[in-house]
């Protein structure tokens, strides 16, 4: 199904490595090995895989809406 913004794949931390409180730099690191090491995802384009990857498209969205919609809240509140 296709998505307007499109799809980024993300692995998710186990609930082990929750409990046993691994660090979130760690897991993003794991995340990162699993992306490039599984036979489908490797060979795909990394930019569509990992949280990283979510952050970054996340985060140009927001600048993209900030920018888009500033001017008219500036006037609002002038």
């Amino acid at each position: 199904m296709p998505l307007r913004l499109g799809y980024v794949g993300v692995k998710n931390r186990s609930q082990e490595d929750i409990n046993n409180k691994v660090k979130v730099s760690i897991a993003l690191s794991k995340e990162d090995e699993y992306f490039k090491n599984h036979p489908v995802y490797r060979n795909m384009d990394v930019k569509n895989f990992g949280t990283r990857a979510l952050t970054k498209k996340l985060t140009e969205v927001l600048e993209k809406n900030i920018n888009k919609h500033l001017r008219s809240i500036l006037n609002e509140v002038n």
